[in-house]
């Protein structure tokens, strides 16, 4: 079976894991989207890996 991942931008509001956005492909397009924050948020802000089977 194939693995796959998925990236995803999240961020911890009232102790819950709230994801940000859609899965993106590469670890390169999540960080370009964090990037589109404001300096301010982006440091409270943080990077997923989503692994399933396919």
């Amino acid at each position: 079976m194939k693995i796959t991942e998925k990236w995803l931008l999240f961020e911890y509001i009232a102790g819950e894991l709230t994801p940000l956005s859609k899965p993106f492909k590469t670890r390169a397009e999540a960080e370009k989207a964090r990037l589109k924050f404001p300096e301010r948020q982006r440091k409270s802000i943080g990077l997923g890996v989503v692994r399933t089977r396919g």
